[in-house]
């Protein structure tokens, strides 16, 4: 027989007894409540660190570790998967993020469909539309479960395209971050494809890791043998046209490979966590240059060091820094500290306390690209800053008074906030004499870009700081060219040409004969080939653009002759040798000449190949589309892009539409819904829905427009969907 509780509390007469057994109780189920929530509350701190926070399956880190414990002491043969969605930054933009994010939600539960069934046994999100999956070698399930995960696309309107990469794993004991980067290289290799999804890695895949590889085996003997550089990009005092100081970059040059760009060698140290032993090695070489200055009686300007985000996780970095400044004995102030906007806002780093460190051992801190997303005005008041670098991105467009109206006042507002908080301000990415002239006229103190120089090494620029009151003046007189001074070395120098940065050239054009005068080595980076060769003939420049573009350069020419302004066009270009075609984007100078038979101008060329690229990617994207679509310009009216289905829902043909809409798309709208139409593409909701009547063929229609408005950089557009009524 068995008794209760409470059958022993009613057998049980003296009342402390009872008190004492009650308290007792008490304790046991606050004990048994604690547990409970203690073992609740690990379970979702758990599932934060485990979890992806949107689709709730695994994230990359812990997905890793599964991965790692899945494969050990196994010995059957499995593949990683790297899957990913085309174009999905596309579908983010068009449709939002509620619907993009629906889409990695639908993958995500494909995916624990897969692992319930014992298709795959370990998954993950790695980022943004990257997943990532293990599962047995055998291609037969491979195919199924791609075919599954394709059949996503039946349940959306838009076009839909997936990749996926596939590695055979070697060995299970093997690094799962290569496992994965050698899924994701087969991947990418297949990227823009259209009659290919799937590719498995392979040996001539490997060729492709080499460059990495080479970069992280030689780093140690690259500094050992003092093939890393440090090059400096002079900052220009306009009101005092001369040179007061630079920025330290860095430059390899191998003596196998010659010089390795940044671009190639920077990520991939990144990537594997040598950024900041190579950040240490500048940071002393710089300082050691300072020193040496010094000790040779010259009195150098500051010149500042890049410090990143990764950088600011190294303990003590006050105190490595502040160890520099001592070993070569120079003033802190000469040693700047730029660190990128983004680190003041990484909630991972205590930024504050650490600036806060610089300041008092004397720093000076420079916050690099001010304004390009993070910042606020808080950022300002709460961290100890003495110099904010603004990049001119702003003033994209700079001579077209629409498109930049918004970045200089942005710009404006940032020099003239400054001011007032007593901070300094630098400009970088001066390109033209113009944005200088505005920098000037805006009380801009400083400014650094290839208008003035590129980065150059330590004797170079040694000798740019002695002339660079005279280089200064010798650059701005680019507003006075004539045909005599594009002849004369002495008042356009090489350095001027060739420290531009992009193509630069002067061209004299006579009897439908474009020739050659000057070209900066820009110029035959362009074209890709070398000098030599390239007056090795004599040629007429007009023969290597594409033949359907040839009378849209000679109009363009004429029309710059006949306006003596500046003319803007795109055209194509053949590559002599390869028959590579690139688009190339020519800004035109009319150069003043006597002699009216012969013709000189001055030209700066960029390649906007990839742009083209992009444009006909986004054409094709919306042509898939199973409504009237089209891209429309809010500042310009213009119709940037749109698709057949609008021609249908008009009743318009292709150049009908062009000739009438393409440069006024407002025309389209009827007097009635104007109002209603502009007031909807210039607010900033994410999307809208309105009722609307369209110009056809038959008259206006009425239509449901679904607007989404987009502001990227100086660009603001819509894009409009069509529903007929």
């Amino acid at each position: 027989m068995f008794l209760t509780l409470f059958d022993i509390l009613e057998k049980i007469t003296d009342k402390n007894v009872i008190f004492v057994l009650a308290g007792v109780i008490a304790i046991l189920l606050s004990i048994i409540v604690v547990i409970l929530v203690t073992k609740h509350s690990s379970k979702t701190s758990a599932e934060l660190r485990e979890l992806d926070y949107l689709t709730k399956i695994y994230n990359r880190s812990y997905y890793y570790k599964k991965c790692k414990i899945f494969l050990s002491g196994k010995t059957a043969k499995y593949v990683m998967i790297a899957f990913d969605i085309n174009k999905f930054k596309l579908i983010n933009e068009y449709y939002g993020t509620e619907e993009a994010d629906g889409l990695l939600k639908k993958i995500s539960e494909r995916l624990i469909s897969f692992y319930t069934s014992g298709q795959i046994y370990v998954f993950g999100r790695i980022e943004s539309d990257k997943f990532s999956w293990i599962m047995s070698n055998d291609k037969q399930k491979i195919d199924k479960v791609f075919d599954s995960l394709n059949k996503i696309k039946e349940e959306y309107n838009h076009s839909l395209s997936f990749t996926m990469g596939v590695y055979a794993i070697e060995d299970n004991n093997m690094s799962i971050e290569q496992a994965y980067s050698r899924a994701n290289i087969a991947a990418k290799s297949i990227k823009g494809s259209f009659d290919q999804n799937i590719q498995y890695f392979n040996d001539k895949m490997i060729k492709n890791l080499d460059s990495e590889q080479f970069i992280l085996n030689n780093l140690d003997d690259a500094i050992t043998d003092n093939e890393i550089l440090v090059y400096f990009q002079p900052k220009y005092d306009l009101q005092g046209n001369k040179i007061s100081g630079a920025e330290a970059l860095v430059r390899w040059k191998n003596k196998e490979r010659g010089m390795i760009s940044p671009g190639e060698f920077v990520p991939a140290l990144e990537n594997n966590g040598l950024i900041t032993k190579l950040d240490k090695y500048i940071w002393d070489r710089t300082a050691r240059y300072l020193a040496e200055w010094r000790n040779k009686g010259y009195n150098p300007s500051p010149v500042s060091i890049n410090i990143s985000k990764v950088d600011l996780l190294e303990n003590d970095l006050p105190e490595y820094l502040e160890g520099i400044v001592r070993k070569y004995q120079i003033p802190h102030n000469l040693l700047q500290l730029e660190i990128t906007e983004s680190a003041y806002v990484d909630g991972s780093i205590d930024v504050t306390s650490i600036l806060k460190s610089f300041k008092n051992k004397g720093f000076t801190i420079l916050m690099d690209d001010f304004g390009s997303g993070y910042s606020s005005l808080n950022t300002l008041r709460q961290f100890p800053i003495d110099i904010l670098k603004i990049d001119l991105k702003f003033l994209t467009g700079f001579n077209d008074s629409v498109e930049s109206e918004k970045g200089k006042t942005i710009i404006e507002s940032i020099v003239t906030m400054a001011k007032h908080l007593n901070l300094g301000i630098v400009v970088e990415g001066t390109e033209t004499v113009e944005q200088v002239e505005y920098c000037k006229n805006i009380g801009c103190e400083v400014a650094q870009g290839y208008f003035f120089s590129k980065p150059v090494p330590a004797d170079e620029y040694l000798r740019m700081v002695k002339e660079s009151k005279s280089m200064l003046n010798e650059k701005m007189m680019l507003s006075s060219l004539t045909d005599d001074s594009i002849w004369n070395k002495n008042i356009i120098t090489e350095d001027f040409f060739n420290n531009t940065n992009g193509a630069l050239g002067c061209f004299l054009y006579r009897r439908d004969n474009l020739e050659a005068v000057r070209l900066n080595e820009k110029y035959f980076e362009l074209i890709e080939t070398v000098r030599k060769d390239f007056y090795a003939i004599s040629r007429n420049l007009l023969d290597s653009v594409y033949p359907q573009d040839l009378d849209n350069v000679i109009y363009n020419i004429n029309q710059c002759i006949a306006s003596k302004d500046i003319v803007e066009f795109e055209y194509r270009r053949l590559n002599d040798t390869t028959g590579k075609i690139k688009w190339i984007k020519c800004k035109l100078t009319y150069i003043n000449s006597e002699d009216r038979s012969t013709n000189y101008f001055f030209a700066s060329l960029d390649d906007v190949t990839e742009i083209h690229k992009l444009n006909n990617d986004l054409e094709s994207f919306l042509n898939n589309l199973e409504f009237a679509a089209c891209k429309f310009d809010i500042k310009t009216g213009n119709t940037l892009l749109y698709n057949e289905r609008l021609l249908k829902l008009l009743g318009l043909t292709k150049d009908e539409f062009d000739f009438n809409y393409k440069n006024n798309f407002r025309r389209l709208i009827s007097n009635d819904s104007l109002e209603s139409f502009n007031c909807a593409v210039s607010t900033r909701d994410e999307s809208k829905r309105i009722e609307i009547s369209v110009k056809t063929r038959d008259g206006y229609a009425p239509v449901v427009c679904i607007i989404r408005n987009i502001e990227y950089g100086n660009e603001s557009y819509s894009y409009l969907n069509f529903i007929k009524m």
